[in-house]
């Protein structure tokens, strides 16, 4: 269990590895469905467009610009979690309260940068 109510972000990946990996999955995702006979989605519906939108963004930056919005989403979440257990067991044992201010400070730090990032139209 977690002693300490700072969460380390220095663990989070930074832009550019968040980017490498986007790229890899988005690349293995695309071969995943032009190969895809032997998956639960047929060939034909695959290669269709309406589907492969369903599936997988139209772009990398499409797909980054998603996760991002996950990653607001988790901070959000976390941070009011903690508020909720502050109440429910107190902070003796662990500073719930503490851990809620670092996570909501984190949503509104990556909200912040995703404001200042050009967004695809």
């Amino acid at each position: 269990p977690p002693t300490s109510p700072e969460p380390n972000y220095f663990w989070f990946p930074t832009t550019e590895q968040q980017q490498r990996f986007i790229a890899t999955y988005y690349r293995r995702a695309q071969q995943v469905m032009d190969d895809s006979g032997s998956n639960s989605i047929t060939q034909a519906e695959a290669t269709t467009t309406s589907t492969r939108q369903r599936l997988l963004p139209a772009t990398e930056q499409e797909l980054h610009q998603q996760v991002q919005g996950f990653v607001l989403v988790n901070h959000l979440y976390w941070g009011l979690w903690a508020v909720n257990q502050a109440n429910v067991e107190g902070c003796h044992e662990f500073d719930y309260l503490q851990y809620a201010i670092r996570r909501l400070e984190q949503y509104w730090i990556c909200k912040r940068e995703q404001q200042q990032q050009p967004q695809q139209q």
